[in-house]
């Protein structure tokens, strides 16, 4: 079992998380996608559907006309930002080429951020662990610190965005309409992987006892 796919079913059965953390790649170079990998056979209304289905099972391959969410292309970097228009009077292709979504349990390359539907008390105890020495340097025990982003992201894509830029954790509101897939009843917590290792390792020492939930993502079926 690969590192990865130790942590990503460590937290799955520690916090008993319902969906599956999702691993995020961007690509600047269409030559790296992975095998296997085709897009969407229909355009997805937005980048936080595509988030959902990954932490279902899914692996992805997303450019700009796969997503019918313009902010979530532009704050991804699949889209120009500004006024600047192609020949079909759409925003132009940004740098980004396009992003891999995939269950951490599977990812191939190394993520620029990891992100799960997660509710509140998960995502308490997984900050707790991300910001939390468990000794000084005089070896005693000491309080645990917290230090997150400052905002409270409204979707997931500016969660994963932040995360990568500034390197730390990052909570959001899985999203505020219900046609489009999304889980309104959690939050968006997202992270680069390195963080995430940490606040693993952490878990592990100070939470012996899993959560108690009714369903686990365990039972999701990887595509």
């Amino acid at each position: 079992m690969s590192r990865v796919q130790v942590i990503s079913k460590g937290l799955v059965d520690i916090l008993s998380l319902e969906n599956l953390p999702v691993a995020v790649k961007l690509l600047m170079n269409k030559d790296k996608i992975p095998a296997g990998l085709e897009h969407p056979e229909t355009s997805l209304p937005s980048f936080c559907s595509a988030v959902v289905d990954a932490s279902r099972g899914k692996s992805l391959y997303l450019e700009a006309k796969d997503m019918k969410c313009l902010d979530a292309n532009i704050v991804l970097g699949l889209a120009e930002t500004g006024t600047e228009t192609n020949d079909e009077g759409k925003p132009s292709l940004g740098r980004v080429k396009g992003v891999v979504l995939s269950p951490l349990a599977v990812s191939d390359a190394q993520p620029d951020a990891v992100l799960m539907y997660i509710d509140p008390e998960q995502a308490g105890k997984l900050l707790q662990a991300v910001t939390y020495e468990l000794r000084n340097k005089n070896g005693k025990k000491r309080i645990p610190t917290y230090a997150v982003g400052g905002e409270v992201l409204l979707c997931p894509a500016y969660v994963m965005s932040r995360a990568k830029l500034d390197a730390k954790p990052y909570v959001g509101v899985a999203g505020r309409w219900s046609n489009l897939n999304i889980l309104t009843d959690k939050l968006v917590l997202g992270m680069p992987l390195s963080v995430l290792e940490k606040g693993y390792e952490n878990l592990r020492k100070i939470l012996p006892t899993p959560l108690t939930r009714v369903g686990k993502a365990e039972s999701q079926k990887l595509e």
